[in-house]
């Protein structure tokens, strides 16, 4: 890979949030990509974790595409007046994609082409959010998360994130890559699951 976030000289640390819960297909093919809204239980999560947003000092947000992103970001990001970056990299993969790329954990040596691309394309879209004024936050999916955390061999991190949990990145006295929850997922699930319809 020629893109290298973990050597970048400009930021130490930076905010993720995925998405909140989307309205996919009931039946997805794993070769299509998705451009979904939220649903009502995915839009209650954004608003759980806006108060936990607004405290962060975020100075750009970078944010996938995709709508369920957007529609997140439009959430958390209600009252902050804050750059707004829309970065065509972090948009998700296909299934398929995804698959083949949690595979890497039971066997690193079967990187296919597509998790290569992809996975190159998350570096890339990430060392163009990092290159905006922090903190950043960066909004986007269960993907981009899992590669990111992947290349940067996040300790004691579980690279699949549920919706709307923000994570703070930073590097270690050690100079490696930390990741830390600011909001507990079963708070989030039991905060917000007496809203499903």
């Amino acid at each position: 890979m020629t893109q290298n976030i973990d050597k970048l000289d400009l930021k130490n640390s930076f905010y993720f949030v995925r998405h909140g819960d989307a309205d996919y297909p009931q039946n997805p093919n794993p070769h299509d990509e998705y451009d979904v809204s939220l649903t009502n239980l995915g839009r209650r999560q954004a608003q759980y974790i806006q108060p936990i947003i607004e405290k962060l000092s975020i100075k750009t947000i970078c944010v996938s595409p995709l709508r369920r992103a957007i529609e997140t970001n439009s959430i958390i990001a209600k009252n902050l007046s804050t750059q707004i970056i829309i970065i065509e990299e972090l948009r998700e993969c296909p299934g398929a994609v995804w698959q083949n790329m949690i595979e890497l954990d039971q066997n690193p040596n079967i990187m296919c082409n597509k998790v290569k691309q992809f996975m190159e394309r998350v570096i890339h879209g990430i060392n163009m959010a990092l290159s905006y004024p922090g903190p950043v936050l960066i909004v986007a999916h269960g993907g981009i998360h899992w590669a990111m955390a992947h290349y940067l061999k996040v300790n004691n991190h579980d690279k699949k994130i549920g919706n709307c949990i923000p994570v703070h990145f930073y590097l270690s006295n050690e100079f490696e890559w930390e990741a830390k929850h600011l909001a507990h997922p079963l708070a989030e699930y039991f905060k917000c699951i007496d809203i499903v319809e």
